[in-house]
């Protein structure tokens, strides 16, 4: 189920709750952007299945690993400091 309300400086949030699903928000500066995510964000909530949710995150985090080893693997050795970096993890 979707609610949207008005926020104090002028937008609009659009929040999205479904059982067992968790909750998105997000806000927006008219109540027809939000109202169009809240529907299309629901439609996406109820046609995934809860295994399906928890694998594009875990995906997400695998891809922030994978860019931060590159980072580390091509652009920290050019540094001046890269010594003190490589320290840091």
């Amino acid at each position: 189920m979707a609610s949207i309300t008005k926020r104090p400086w002028g937008g609009w949030q659009a929040r999205v709750r479904l059982n067992g699903r968790g909750t998105k928000t997000k806000t927006f500066t008219t109540r027809a952007e939000a109202i169009a995510w809240a529907r299309a964000t629901e439609q996406t909530l109820t046609t995934e299945t809860p295994g399906e949710a928890e694998a594009k995150q875990l995906a997400d985090t695998v891809l922030l690993r994978q860019a931060l080893l590159r980072y580390q693997e091509e652009i920290t050795p050019r540094k001046r400091g890269a010594r003190l970096e490589y320290g840091r993890h």
